[in-house]
């Protein structure tokens, strides 16, 4: 047809478009088109197009493309060549619109069952599916073209196709994972090429459903969640499977995204899931009970084996030299209770908590990297360490660090079998593995230097260190690695860091099989810990330091941004001071000039003096002068009330519910302690000055010291503390070495002291208590404090080998108001029994609540 110039020229006719009536077979259309497609068809489709993108002024296009795209002429069957119909349509029509379709290689058969399909490998030409805007493929190229249009249309389809049918797609497991792994795919693909800010979409989310308790994520339903509705979208497959298993209730999207893509794509950041993970309990506990060391020689002939076995993993590369310089600096640490807290934050501001293994046992946990520390426990009465298997996890991560992934249940498997049947299970699964001869490789990057090495390696290291006025305790015994409980640095400038430790390390001249045995210096995270702790118990800190501000300086602070200056210099100053001191570091901020202005010199107090100051600014306790018993008092147990039913919430007493209180009360009790110092430190220099009188003063030192682990810091403070007093009389030095909690928290008792009983001189061991002014008073006991009292007073749960250790005796001093304290020792008589009972029973307990009256009156609990 002739047209005359310049006229439109959508009357031209080039033949009719495919006929959607049901009388006209849809794969007649097919071959017809595909024959047309390279002789002329194809140069026309791209005009149309180019006529579309162009928007040309005056012309309209003649409108093959939308016909050929959008109306449903594809034909569907099993035939070859024809579109497949989700699994979820019973029904399908026989034809289907080309724009629907996607087309799919023999690699990509998991997504077929949730699309309407059509194979790459059919005899018809892609070109003509894919220029009818057919989507090319499921792989990420092909769904992110055109800032990912191909992803939001499949997206639109799956969603419309699936929502109201997530109940029949729940019945089928292979159209359930194709679902959620297309979802994850398509999620992927917007995130990194969609641009938001050029096209605004809604973006529909499938997710898992909430629930009441942890399942595994292929039993809970599925839901789409609109784009208005709260779902929160992990970062990593662990993030994701710790949703799962600590915040079943929180609704959970169907995809993982990573950190920086989700942080990158405006649309959906703020869904992001922020997990973190802390091993409490954050101190490290004690390595100098005898579980600890025989744990430790028990572990150590099958190190070599485990690294042999994690070399046969594809994604583990061992370095044998760090790995064995992690092993050799490593620490293992026993503490009543290990236990791990997951900190969950939605969107950066809702924040949820769980925990794991709190207040069970015979979990071994990794703590911290620097230094390599593993943390454990084990039930009420037992003495042995917990199933080695339980060791398989930290250790992968102690000797692996980042590498671990995976590895832990291969090294729990191989611990199991070692710990049954000796090192030859072991063996046996190596040579399966064909690496059994990696061991003695490894064994000789593990094998300790001979003595005479060994010694000269010690003494090059504290000559090195004594340039810095550091002086090595004896019992430094980790070659390579040195913490801070390794050093005394009394003498130590204040200027001097962790940095320059290594520096002075670093210089040290060694031989080559000397040179693995380097060591290196850390001491933040001891700092930082020992900081929190004394933090806690200082609670009027903050208090007296905004006072001392206000006197003196005309500027004023809220005590939360007081407070924030201060763990900002401790964390990023303080801590790494090879002297730090709590006391020390808070008085050197203080003349840091921290605030824009000075203090005056005068005003700052002598760090030695701090805990005075703050003791005169809010006092609890004054020393204790007089100690009673409940006897002479006239206190007993208190009765229970009958009749009224309690009506309180508050019949039970759980520890978790005490937790809170215990922690806000902390501080109270170490007030009690110091009070309580004075008064045993008091009798013991009595009993000495006597001892000393009666030609028996080594048999009283003997008597002190051997209740004490013979090696290890804590004994050394004792000999240290009665060495100082012995010389110079001074009972302050004597009180700081008869404090043992101050050293080591998991004695089970706060301080020692002497008596006598009988005309012999014996020790004695006291746990300390705050007391209220009036009663019923509520003393708190934990499992390991109630453990040392049976051991010391109820000798029938003591073993031949631990008499020395537990000889003596042992107290329960509760502290008031007043100067007094009252012995309740004899308050828990009867209780082994009683708990014993109990035990038989198969229950078990993390510590215990004992209520004490000053009256006779019956209490409502």
């Amino acid at each position: 047809m002739l047209v005359a110039a310049g006229t439109e020229w959508n009357p031209l006719r080039l033949g009719t478009e495919p006929a959607t009536s049901d009388s006209v077979d849809p794969a007649a259309w097919l071959p017809s088109l595909d024959a047309a497609w390279d002789s002329w068809l194809a140069d026309i489709i791209e005009a149309e197009r180019n006529e579309l993108d162009e928007e040309k002024q005056g012309r309209r296009p003649i409108e093959i493309l939308p016909a050929l795209r959008n109306q449903a002429w594809f034909p569907v069957g099993d035939a070859e060549g024809e579109a497949e119909p989700p699994l979820l349509v019973e029904d399908p029509p026989d034809r289907i619109a080309p724009a629907e379709l996607t087309l799919v290689s023999r690699q990509q058969r998991q997504f077929p069952s949730v699309l309407w399909s059509v194979s790459k490998e059919a005899p018809l030409s892609q070109e003509l599916l894919i220029a009818l805007d057919s989507v090319s493929g499921t792989d990420m190229d092909s769904l992110g073209r055109d800032a990912a249009e191909p992803a939001f249309r499949l997206l639109t389809q799956v969603h419309s196709l699936t929502a109201d049918r997530l109940d029949e797609i729940e019945e089928n497991p292979r159209a359930r994972q194709a679902l959620t792994r297309l979802f994850d795919r398509l999620l992927n693909t917007i995130s990194r090429e969609h641009d938001p800010e050029a096209d605004d979409r809604e973006i529909p989310i499938l997710g898992y459903r909430p629930v009441d308790e942890p399942r595994a994520l292929a039993e809970r339903g599925l839901v789409w969640y609109e784009p208005d509705e709260d779902v929160w979208i992990p970062t990593t497959n662990t993030t994701r499977d710790q949703m799962r298993r600590f915040f079943p209730a929180v609704p959970l999207a169907a995809a993982t995204i990573g950190t920086e893509t989700l942080r990158g794509y405006e649309p959906l950041a703020a869904r992001e899931i922020d997990i973190s993970r802390q091993v409490y309990p954050a101190h490290r506990g004690s390595e100098e009970v005898e579980v600890v060391q025989n744990l430790e020689e028990q572990l150590r002939p099958i190190i070599a084996h485990l690294l042999a076995l994690a070399s046969t993993t594809n994604q583990v590369d061992i370095d044998p030299a760090t790995a064995a310089d992690r092993w050799r600096s490593s620490t293992i640490r026993y503490v009543e209770n290990a236990w791990i807290e997951f900190q969950a934050t939605l969107g950066g501001e809702e924040s949820l908590t769980a925990t794991r293994y709190k207040n069970t046992h015979n979990h071994a946990l990794y703590l911290q990297p620097d230094p390599p520390t593993i943390i454990f426990d084990t039930p009420d009465g037992t003495t042995g360490s917990p199933p080695l298997d339980e060791f398989g996890e930290p250790l992968a991560k102690l000797l692996l660090e980042d590498s671990a992934t995976g590895v832990g249940p291969l090294f729990g498997q191989a611990l199991s079998g070692y710990e049954s049947d000796d090192v030859s299970r072991v063996e046996r699964l190596l040579e399966k593995r064909d690496a059994i001869s990696l061991v003695d490789a490894y064994e000789r990057h593990l094998r300790q230097l001979d003595d005479e090495e060994h010694e000269e390696l010690r003494r090059r290291v504290r000559t090195a260190l004594s340039e810095l006025d550091i002086r090595v305790r004896d019992s430094w015994n980790r070659l390579s690695h040195v913490d801070p409980d390794d050093v005394d640095v009394t003498a130590v400038s204040w200027s001097f860091t962790a940095a320059d430790v290594n520096a002075a390390l670093r210089s040290i001249d060694l031989t080559d099989a000397q040179e693995p045995f380097r060591p290196q210096f850390s001491c933040e995270q001891t700092h930082r810990a020992k900081w929190d702790a004394w933090f806690t118990k200082w609670e009027q800190l903050i208090p007296f330091l905004e006072h001392l501000i206000e006197e003196h300086i005309e500027v004023a602070f809220s005590d939360d941004e007081l407070e924030a200056r201060l763990q900002e210099y401790i964390t990023e100053d303080a801590s790494r001071r090879v002297a730090f001191d709590p006391t020390r570091a808070v008085i050197e901020w203080l003349r840091g000039n921290p605030f824009g202005g000075s203090l005056p010199e005068a005003a700052i107090p002598a760090y030695e003096e701090l805990e005075d100051r703050l003791i005169e600014f809010s006092p609890r306790y004054e020393p204790v002068e007089n100690v009673a018993t409940t006897e002479d008092l006239g206190w007993g147990r208190p009765r229970l009330s009958e009749g009224d039913p309690n009506e309180t919430e508050n019949g039970i007493v759980e520890i978790e519910d005490l937790e809170s209180e215990w922690k806000n009360t902390k501080a109270v009790g170490d007030d009690a302690e110091r009070a309580a110092a004075s008064w045993i430190t008091k009798q013991t220099v009595e009993l000495l000055e006597d001892a000393k009188a009666r030609g028996e003063f080594d048999e009283a030192l003997e008597s002190l010291l051997s209740v004490i682990p013979s090696s290890g810091r804590t004994a050394e403070n004792l000999e240290r503390g009665l060495r100082e007093w012995h010389e110079t009389g001074s009972d302050e030095a004597l009180e700081s070495g008869l404090h043992i909690s101050s050293v080591w928290d998991g004695a089970g008792y706060d301080m020692l002291g002497l008596e006598r009983t009988g005309g012999e001189i014996e020790p004695v061991r006291y746990e300390i208590k705050s007391l209220g002014d009036e009663g019923p008073y509520k003393v708190h006991l934990t499992q390991n404090q109630l453990r040392v009292y049976r051991k010391v007073l109820h000798s029938s749960e003591t073993d031949d080998t631990e008499q020395t250790l537990y000889q003596g005796s042992w107290r329960l001093l509760g502290v008031q108001s007043g100067r007094q304290a009252v012995d309740l020792t004899r308050e828990l008589d009867g209780l082994p029994e009683l708990v014993n009972s109990f035990r038989n029973q198969g229950y078990g307990h993390d510590g215990l609540v004992i209520y004490v009256q000053d009256s006779d009156e019956s209490i409502d609990l």
